[in-house]
């Protein structure tokens, strides 16, 4: 465990309007024991990760070591979430669906600032 290092985080992109929505999502769906960590105010270079990689994906955290990236990650917030959703958390784990999934994930991650741009909110400064 990295000292200072929260139990469970998600980092994730603070200048995307898409990755803040999901946060207050998470947030107001009960995931309180998750710290959600913008990855622009994380010492990247502690967790074994860059800003290359932080730009097109969240990273889900445990005692300061990268558990889980992309749709695993998402899966992974799922999971800590009040019900329904960690039932769609597993879900998005099983074999077969997590490669989907992760098609998925990556579509929906080059795509995030010209979604939210469409919703009408604020839009991912990274394209």
């Amino acid at each position: 465990m990295l000292k200072g290092a929260p139990p469970a985080s998600l980092i994730f992109d603070g200048d995307c309007g898409f990755c803040e929505n999901f946060v207050s999502f998470a947030q107001r769906r009960g995931a309180h024991h998750l710290t959600f960590q913008p990855y622009q105010s994380v010492d990247l270079d502690l967790l074994g990760l860059n800003e290359v990689a932080c730009q097109s994906s969240a990273f889900a955290t445990e005692d300061g070591q990268v558990i889980a990236g992309g749709a695993s990650a998402i899966a992974y917030t799922l999971r800590a979430m009040s019900r329904p959703w960690p039932t769609l958390g597993f879900i998005l784990e099983l074999q077969g669906v997590r490669q989907l999934a992760g098609v998925v994930y990556t579509l929906i991650a080059r795509n995030r600032h010209w979604i939210q741009r469409q919703r009408g909110g604020k839009s991912c400064s990274f394209r």
